[in-house]
């Protein structure tokens, strides 16, 4: 069998298409992971940024009420070098360091607490109280030491994502079935043994499953901080520019804002799709 015989058993010619459903004939390009992934997120977004700007030009809305996208499209990309991208590498330098020592921080609590009940049973409730404590809140506390360092804002965003990452490693640490750790113990497993070899890795699930909240939290967090004390960041321009009622810019910020979310959070999530290869 040639080439030319073998696609065409693979493809149904064009009369055989038309009597076909259209679920079926997009089938195959549906199958892909990416278009299953993006396609219809960014269908039903063009949907409704049309609505958006039907709305706009069908109220008569003033920019300083409503600003159509093509308004917000415009000062994004006037604003987006000179004003917006400095504000975005700060706040972004700021989400990371933050990031970087809760995930070392919630891990190494999980951990602790995964060996020890009591020690699980005094720091669990702390973790929650600072998970469940507004940002606004703790700033003035750490300002009446530090002032209005940057050191602020990456304890505040810290505090915020580390009790979310230990709460849920503790979580995938402690779910252990007592069948497979009596075995384990039986062939003469250490502790530490059982923790690196079968602990950790059955605790994956959910430790990424911090990871991703975390992400989410920290770009809030860090947010946060930029509203009540800084002079830069994302946070600050979104204040500044709605004080100056200039709502396009306002818009134009949280876009900014909200692809970083989407970012990171993709990228945790592609992380974890390499690293849980089991599943």
């Amino acid at each position: 069998m040639n080439k030319r015989d073998a696609f065409a058993q693979k493809v149904p010619s064009l009369g055989n298409m038309v009597d076909l459903p259209v679920e079926n004939i997009m089938a195959p390009v549906l199958k892909r992971a990416w278009m299953k992934k993006f396609l219809y997120p960014m269908i039903l977004s063009g949907c409704l940024v049309a609505l958006w700007q039907w709305c706009v030009n069908f109220f008569q809305l003033p920019g300083t009420v409503m600003p159509g996208p093509l308004s917000v499209v415009r000062a994004l990309r006037t604003n987006f070098g000179n004003i917006i991208l400095p504000d975005l590498l700060f706040t972004l330098k700021i989400i990371a360091a933050g990031y970087a020592i809760s995930i070392l921080t919630g891990f190494l609590l999980a951990a602790l607490c995964s060996q020890s009940k009591w020690l699980s049973r005094s720091i669990a409730p702390i973790a929650v109280m600072f998970m469940v404590m507004p940002t606004i809140i703790l700033i003035p506390i750490f300002m009446v030491f530090l002032g209005f360092s940057p050191i602020v804002r990456v304890i505040v965003v810290s505090l915020q994502c580390a009790p979310i990452i230990m709460l849920n490693t503790l979580a995938g640490f402690t779910a252990m079935e007592p069948s497979h750790l009596e075995m384990l113990s039986a062939h003469g497993c250490s502790k530490w043994q059982i923790f690196t070899k079968y602990t950790f890795f059955n605790a994956m699930p959910r430790i990424f499953t911090g990871l991703k909240l975390g992400c989410i939290i920290s770009i809030i967090a860090a947010l946060g901080s930029d509203f009540a004390m800084g002079k830069t960041g994302l946070g600050y321009r979104i204040k500044i520019s709605s004080s100056m009622v200039a709502l396009d810019m306002v818009f134009a910020t949280i876009i900014v804002a909200a692809l970083l979310g989407i970012i990171m959070f993709e990228a945790v999530s592609f992380i974890e799709k390499r690293v849980i290869v089991w599943r």
